[in-house]
């Protein structure tokens, strides 16, 4: 099966209401000008419209920092959306009921501990996050 190459000419803008209300256009300049983290002269064209259409279908604001485009070498890009996000929209749901957070850390003698909040000392190695999230309607 042949590989296609998405051209710049064929990338339409995207123009869509993002779940805060506000009217987002994003062309493809805009996303690889302004919008990617890292390095944005490795991005390549698919990475681009793939972010540009997660925005669309999940009605995210990327001038809000609602998700990010990183780029780093020649590692395929990373999409990663804000948890900030995912805390609006358990909130607006009215069924969350709180949660805990934290991260995982290995010490000098190879030791795992998850640790909640974000406390991270010179000698340790963050290697993760955690999260619980608690809904009123479950156990």
């Amino acid at each position: 099966m042949e590989k296609s190459i998405v051209k710049r000419n064929d990338i339409p803008e995207v123009v869509y209401t993002s779940e805060d209300g506000k009217e987002i256009r994003l062309t493809f300049d805009t996303v690889k000008r302004y919008l990617v983290s890292g390095d944005a002269t490795k991005v390549n064209d698919e990475e681009v419209v793939l972010f540009m259409k997660l925005c669309e279908a999940q009605k995210l604001n990327p001038f809000r920092k609602d998700v990010y485009l990183i780029k780093f070498g020649d590692e395929p890009a990373s999409l990663v959306v804000s948890k900030d996000v995912f805390i609006r929209r358990a909130q607006k749901s009215g069924l969350c009921n709180g949660w805990r957070a934290g991260i995982v850390v290995k010490h000098d003698n190879g030791s795992i501990e998850f640790r909640e909040g974000t406390l991270l000392l010179d000698n340790e190695q963050l290697v993760g996050g955690w999260a619980e999230v608690y809904r009123k309607d479950w156990q």
